[in-house]
């Protein structure tokens, strides 16, 4: 599969550690995978995905209004302070723009 440098895969999954998961005949075009946009609930799969993410030296894509935590400060941490230090962060109207 040729995958440009402009493109994005998407990977859904609703447990944590998702990048490990994947399996093993999709890792080749999960690495050529140019980014990769993360939402869902802010302090799981969000946290965990980006956290392995920058382990495998992804460009990782948060989209904040997209992810929710049952604790409103918590997001707010993790998307103003932690993700936006090593990932980019857009909102979901502007989330096709960028990909």
């Amino acid at each position: 599969m040729d995958v440009s440098t402009n493109s994005a895969l998407l990977v859904m999954d609703m447990q944590q550690g998702t990048l490990a998961r994947v399996a093993a005949d999709k890792r080749p075009v999960l690495i050529a995978a140019a980014r990769t946009a993360i939402a869902g609930a802010t302090s799981g799969i969000v946290l965990s995905t980006a956290r392995q993410a920058m382990d495998l030296d992804f460009q990782c894509i948060v989209v904040p209004d997209a992810c929710a935590d049952l604790d409103d400060e918590v997001h707010r941490v993790l998307c103003d302070k932690v993700f936006a230090k090593h990932n980019q962060i857009v909102a979901a109207a502007e989330l096709a723009a960028v990909l």
